[in-house]
């Protein structure tokens, strides 16, 4: 079958050589007969190339049966043939033979709706070139009608997103893109969570609590920025009584309490500190830096005064998307309106941004990354260089590049956002990490490869 169709129910045509063609029995009993052979021979692998050879294939081809799954659903559905026992779609036809879950059927019916609308998504997805992970966010977008419009005009752009970046980083600009197109409807949401904000104790019948709450995009990352501090605290004290006990030997495993434990503890020192209102110097001062690109803040400043703000053009909507951000350090984003006006009223610290960014040079006459330093150097990154580390930039430290005590400057240019482990990591086995031009990060091993 033609990666880039769909499948052929027909058979016994024959080929450019005159030999009959092979059914789709002959093609299933293909695949089979490959997934038997994977079986029996094993998966062992003795590089880290190898595994990554095989974590490719693996995902290709699963990225490809995923696809002819939904193809399968397009062909009963293009049928008819679900309603030869009363079915009431192909959607229940399938679920019924297949023996799906509600879930899962549902998903499939709404990948089927996006795909026929997204015909290079298709392609790429039965080609195995782009993931069901991709797809499915891209689904979810196309569900949103206000955008949809706007979702398939812009199908080439958002194709090159999902080819090029990290599911991650993707999942955030997607994320961006749709609050960007459906300004309205953002607002509304937020102020809709907004409104309906809630927290709540509930005791169990067993004595314990339940602690829920929601509020919209700002409060909850101030609520985060907060309880993020109190539990980097908590970690800081169960690791120093982890030192004295065991010295250099100490690792994660001796540490009294459990990640969950610590999440508490630090909820519930918050509490007590706010019923003592006596401040931490750990925790006193905490700031939320909301980034946000001047375009932005000036239709949000304009709107706040009661000015009409034109909607943007087709035209340059790529383009203006590209400048746009509005989102906490670590890539939370943040409703632009409520942005401005928390900044105007000195609730938050607004960082606004050309499309250049913001560069400051310390020169070399500090050794570390502070103040603003360290805020410019976290703005442009969202977590931890390292590929595939998802410690959010807030929690890292600014590492110099090229390092300072081999005449590394501390200045924009050679600043980038590490976890603990990884700048270490860097630091201790020699590894180079730098970003290329078009602000990708690359990490290089020792023996000059890259880290993918």
């Amino acid at each position: 079958m033609d990666a880039g169709r769909g499948p052929d129910l027909g058979g016994g045509a024959e080929d450019e050589f005159g030999c009959a063609a092979a059914t789709p029995e002959d093609a299933w009993s293909l695949i089979h007969a490959g997934l038997d052979m994977l079986s029996e021979q094993g998966l062992a692998v003795g590089t880290s190339k190898e595994a990554a050879d095989l974590v490719h294939n693996a995902e290709r081809a699963g990225s490809r049966l995923d696809a002819l799954r939904v193809d399968v659903l397009d062909a009963v559905d293009r049928s008819g043939v679900f309603r030869d026992d009363s079915h009431g779609s192909a959607k229940v036809f399938v679920r019924h033979l297949a023996n799906l879950s509600d879930t899962e059927a549902a998903r499939r019916a709404k990948a089927l709706r996006a795909v026929r609308d997204l015909p290079a998504v298709r392609d790429l997805w039965r080609s195995g070139r782009l993931g069901t992970c991709q797809v499915r966010r891209l689904t979810k977008t196309h569900g949103n009608r206000r955008v949809r419009r706007q979702l398939i005009a812009s199908e080439s752009r958002l194709v090159e997103w999902a080819l090029a970046e990290k599911y991650f980083e993707f999942d955030c600009r997607l994320s961006d893109w749709e609050r960007f197109v459906d300004e309205d409807g953002a607002r509304d949401r937020n102020q809709a969570n907004h409104e309906k904000r809630d927290a709540s104790i509930i005791q169990d019948f067993d004595g314990g609590h339940q602690i829920t709450g929601k509020c919209g995009s700002l409060q909850g990352a101030q609520l985060l920025e907060i309880f993020r501090k109190f539990i980097e605290a908590e970690f800081e004290t169960d690791w120093e009584k982890a030192r004295l006990e065991y010295g250099d030997l100490a690792t994660k495993d001796h540490l009294q309490r459990s990640d969950a434990q610590r999440r508490f503890d630090a909820l519930f020192e918050i509490f007590l500190r706010a019923a003592s209102t006596v401040p931490s110097d750990s925790t006193a001062g905490v700031v939320l830096d909301v980034v946000m690109d001047d375009e932005t803040f000036q239709r949000e400043l304009a709107r706040l005064e009661g000015q009409d703000v034109p909607e943007r053009g087709a035209d340059d909507l790529d383009d203006a998307f590209e400048r746009y951000r509005c989102s906490t350090l670590d890539g939370a984003p943040i409703e632009p309106t409520e942005a401005v006006a928390a900044g105007l009223a000195g609730h938050a610290r607004r960082v606004v941004v050309d499309a250049a960014g913001v560069v400051l040079d310390m020169g070399r006459t500090r050794r570390l990354f502070t103040g603003p330093a360290a805020v410019a150097a976290r703005i442009a990154s969202t977590t931890c260089y390292w590929p595939g580390c998802h410690v959010p930039v807030s929690a890292c430290q600014i590492d110099h590049l090229d390092p300072f005590c081999r005449g590394g400057p501390t200045d924009q240019a050679n600043a980038g956002p590490a976890c603990g482990r990884h700048n270490r990591f860097k630091e201790q086995c020699g590894f180079r990490v730098w970003r290329d031009p078009t602000g990708r990060w690359i990490v290089q091993r020792p023996d000059g490869t890259q880290v993918e």
